[in-house]
């Protein structure tokens, strides 16, 4: 027996939906069935204690009719003077149980009967009337009287009548399921109801009084002994005149049903119906399973087996879409495989072009498993021959033929040029002698049919791949698509040599001067320091920068700037040696590598020679031109073993020149790397009274694409005898004497200035970062001097980001200044981050939202494992944090490419760019601004 309809988890999954969609109808069925079935049998039982309350009332009212009329006859009979003669009528009465004559007024002898008429009841007896009335004893009912006057002897008696309870309730206590209840309106019970609680009594008794003789019957629900109970009431309806009584009422009742009881049929048949259901639910589900089942599993074992490239076509099982189905599957195994045979012989291929230098040697074989995916008649391969123009080589494979025969032919240029356009291929149905010479010996071997594809090499067809067939083709797309990519591995294979050499050419050297770059001039001064230090030779650097270069492109634009770069280059060739390096590393900077340099008045020579060389005047556009450098000469490996160290030490010596008055060389000196003199506080003031500082800006670029992402402003001092300090030369001297406060008061004034100058200019760089020093942020004043300055010249506050030290944190006065900033809306970078002690609470208390590394974290990196580790760990735990992070003093490419794997955020340093006048980095905002382009890399010097 088939079990998958329960053993498979589709089965069960099928088995359980079709049982929920059966299974919700049958109990929603059973529920509106139960509910109709309840109300049906609520209106019932309603409808039969109505029925039985107006019988029982009736009945009640007719036998007092009668019994009144007995009465009436019995009291209209009497004679005597004695009741000897009414008492044997009542005896001879059913009706009655017996007779009692007492005075007119209704007391017994003695006075003690409860048995007593009313005021009103004793008007009634005087007109002539009946009147009805109970007698109950400590609460409990004695018996029911008709009182009436009667003449004996002349004189007037008032007679009461006691009805026979065996007749009055006679048949009445006969309710199968119900119970009855006789009741007065003052709550007394005159027949049953003996479980009636007196709350109960007292209810039916208001409804009797508010119903009227002759009314309807009122339904009631009610509480008792805790059940509820549902019941009818009807007042008993005596019309007679002649009876006078207090209301009587009928209660006919019962327990009330609950909705479970009234449909208990209905729940009885539910077990039924799922029964049925669940036998029904199974035969479908064993049904579907029969038929989709089967090929699921086949699908199941199929493609295990395609993925371990077992390309076994499945036994169609089963019907409609999963048949279907198998059969799809079976039709992608077919086309996988002869993808995956397509892709093997493609890296066959691969492995023998690559093999092999000469592509005749690898011919043989690269044909054979062309002929094999394409299940061609033959296949062949024109290569253009290079020493006989318009003519080629036919290399041939074909079914039956053995070697690999060589046939020369002529091609035609018109056939030549339409292959050029069509890299996809094209088919040719008949043969034509001229126009397809290089089909003629496929046609030769019976092939009437061919698919051809063109070996483009840098846009010329210097080969021809052709496959012919005996019988007209299939459409197939993998037949144009192997085709292709087999031309596409063939003209790789005939330009590996050139497409090497243009790729080394592109990566190495310089397209504007074809001098080397700076990817292989580092190469090669690596290797020549490797070898000084060896001590093998000595060698030089000579790091060169045009003078006012910038004047050449404004002049006369950059197309002439382009031309004299490129005589620049020429002439420093000529003035090394053969074996010297010459390389261009940017913009205006070249560099010279000298080999086996003797002393340093040999490098000095070249120097020289270089200097007067490019003094000569260059004639472009009918204006003579001069170009004056300035050139910075490190000697390896006496100044440096390190090619970091060297290429830092010719470039200082490089600036050192340019701040000599330029157009000289200068050699590298121990000392450039400290500082001259301390400035004086005379000095300081006398500085800033001339306004002998200045403001230079080094652009920042997001690592991930390039762009800036905004300037830092450096603070410069030019003076008259040393020419231009830096920061570190002057800056402590300054703070120890407290004119840091007036001096970076001048350079918010000044920063300011040039931001709202490039606003008006629409050039405004992302954002513009300030050095603030501690004594600044001391000042309760400063965020106030600092809200007035971008007020004054209408900035955002978001322009300005103010770097600062971890110093700042020690002082709490300096911590309040930086929330009173951040309120403003200034960002804040806290710069060199790493060097102190407790950056990482300070980034947690502090609104700071950039973090600078210091540079001396980057020094060794990548080099240095230690280095690296801490760089990323720095990275890391600022992203944490929610900081941006920017790296400064970035000097080789090894450095940005670490950070950009780490995900470090921006970039500055000497190897992107150097500190720019604001004339020049104005000039790049208003070229990035006219391109719309992302800012690449800039080396530009003033």
């Amino acid at each position: 027996m088939d079990w998958t309809a329960i053993t498979t988890r589709m089965g069960r999954r099928i088995a359980a939906a079709m049982g929920l969609c059966g299974v919700v109808p049958l109990v929603l069925f059973a529920i509106a069935a139960a509910r109709e079935a309840d109300t049906a049998g609520a209106a019932a039982a309603a409808s039969r204690l109505s029925g039985e309350s107006e019988l029982y009332a009736d009945l009640i009212r007719a036998r007092l009719g009668v019994a009144e009329t007995v009465v009436e006859t019995a009291t209209a009979n009497a004679a005597s003077d004695n009741s000897s003669a009414l008492k044997r009528q009542v005896g001879n009465s059913r009706v009655f149980k017996s007779v009692v004559l007492v005075n007119s007024d209704g007391v017994l002898a003695g006075g003690e009967t409860a048995l007593r008429p009313s005021p009103t009841q004793l008007l009634a007896l005087a007109t002539g009337q009946t009147v009805l009335m109970a007698v109950s004893v400590d609460g409990q009912l004695t018996g029911v009287f008709m009182a009436h006057h009667v003449s004996v002897a002349g004189g007037t008696r008032l007679a009461y009548f006691e009805l026979a309870p065996d007749w009055l309730w006679k048949e009445i206590d006969d309710l199968p399921g119900t119970a009855l209840a006789v009741i007065e309106t003052d709550g007394r019970i005159l027949h049953g109801g003996g479980t009636l609680a007196p709350d109960t009594r007292r209810m039916f008794a208001e409804h009797i009084l508010s119903s009227g003789e002759g009314g309807l019957p009122d339904t009631l629900t009610w509480q008792d002994g805790g059940k509820a109970w549902r019941g009818v009431l009807k007042q008993v309806p005596l019309t007679s005149e002649r009876i006078t009584t207090i209301p009587w009422g009928v209660v006919v009742y019962s327990g009330e049903s609950s909705f479970f009881a009234r449909s208990a049929r209905i729940w009885a048949l539910l077990p039924w119906g799922l029964i049925a259901l669940t036998l029904c639910v199974f035969l479908a589900d064993r049904y579907i399973s029969a038929r989709f089942a089967p090929a699921c599993a086949a699908l199941q074992r199929g493609l295990p087996a395609l993925q371990r490239r077992r390309f076994e076509a499945l036994p169609l099982t089963g019907s409609d879409e999963p048949r279907e189905l198998l059969e799809a599957f079976n039709r992608c195994a077919v086309s996988l495989q002869d993808q995956f045979r397509a892709l093997e012989t493609l890296g066959e291929i691969d492995k023998l072009l690559l093999g092999s230098a000469e592509l005749e040697q690898v011919l043989e074989g690269i044909l054979s498993r062309v002929q094999t995916v394409t299940r061609c008649h033959c296949v062949g391969i024109t290569l253009r021959d290079a020493d006989a123009p318009g003519r080629g080589r036919v290399y041939l494979a074909a079914i039956g033929l053995s070697g690999l025969p060589v046939s020369r032919v002529e091609l035609d240029d018109d056939m030549l040029t339409t292959l050029a356009s069509v890299s996809e291929g094209l088919t040719v149905a008949r043969c034509e002698d001229m126009r397809h010479s290089f089909l003629r010996p496929l046609k030769d071997t019976g092939a009437e049919f061919f698919w051809v594809w063109p070996v483009n090499v840098a846009d010329r067809v210097e080969a021809i791949l052709a496959v012919g067939y005996r019988d007209p083709p299939a459409a197939e797309p993998l037949l144009a698509r192997s085709g292709s990519q087999f031309a596409e591995r063939l003209a790789v294979a005939l330009s590996k040599s050139a497409h090497d050499e243009r790729l080394y050419r592109q990566a190495h050297f310089d397209p504007l001067t074809s001098l080397p770059n700076r990817i292989l001039f580092r190469d090669r001064l690596s290797q020549e320091i490797s070898t000084a230090t060896a001590g093998l030779s000595r060698g030089a650097l000579l790091y060169i920068d045009l003078d006012h270069f910038k004047r050449v492109n404004d002049s006369v634009g950059h197309g002439a700037g382009d031309q004299l770069l490129g005589i620049v280059a020429q002439r420093l060739r000529s003035c090394v040696k053969e074996g010297d390096t010459v390389a261009r590393l940017g913009g205006d900077e070249f560099t010279v590598i000298l080999r086996n340099v003797a002393d340093p008045d040999s490098a000095k020579t070249i120097g020289e020679r270089i200097i007067e060389s490019l003094q000569l005047p260059v004639n472009i556009g009918g204006r003579d031109h001069f170009v004056c450098a300035s050139i910075g000469i490190t000697l390896f490996p006496d100044d440096g073993s390190n090619i970091d160290d060297v290429m830092r030490n010719a470039d200082m010596a490089m600036y050192r020149a340019k701040d000599l008055g330029r157009g000289c060389l200068m050699f590298f000196d121990p000392r450039m790397n400290s500082r001259s003199v301390v400035p004086t506080e005379t000095g300081l003031q006398r500085a800033l009274r001339r306004r002998e500082f200045s403001l230079f800006y080094q652009p920042q670029f997001s690592i991930g694409n390039g762009a800036l992402a905004g300037v830092e402003a450096l603070l410069r001092w030019q003076t008259a005898r040393e020419g231009m300090r830096h920061p570190g030369e002057f800056v402590p001297a300054a703070e120890k004497s407290g004119l840091i406060v007036d001096i970076g008061g001048w350079v918010l004034e000044a920063a300011c200035t040039q931001l709202a100058s490039w606003r008006d200019q629409n050039i405004v760089p992302p954002r513009l970062a300030l050095n603030v020093s501690a004594q600044q942020l001391k000042q309760e004043e400063f965020p106030g001097e600092v809200r007035r300055a971008l007020d004054k010249y209408g900035l955002p506050a978001a322009w300005l980001e103010l770097e600062l030290t971890e110093s700042v944190f020690a002082d709490e006065a300096a911590g309040a200044a930086l929330e009173r900033l951040a309120q403003l809306g200034v960002h804040l970078a806290l710069d060199d981050f790493g060097t102190g002690y407790s950056s990482l609470s300070y980034l947690r208390q502090h609104p700071i939202g950039t973090v600078k590394i210091d540079r001396t974290f980057l020094e060794d990196v990548p080099q240095n494992p230690a280095s690296a580790t801490l760089v990323e760990t720095i990275v890391v735990m600022a992203h944490a944090l929610g900081k941006r992070v920017i790296a400064e003093g970035i000097e080789t490419a090894e450095q940005l490419e670490f950070l950009r794997e780490r995900s470090c955020d921006i970039a500055q340093g000497f190897y992107l760019s150097r500190p720019l006048s604001a004339e020049v980095v104005t000039e790049l905002l208003q070229a990035r601004a006219q391109s719309g382009s992302r800012a690449g890399t800039i080396r530009e010097a003033g």
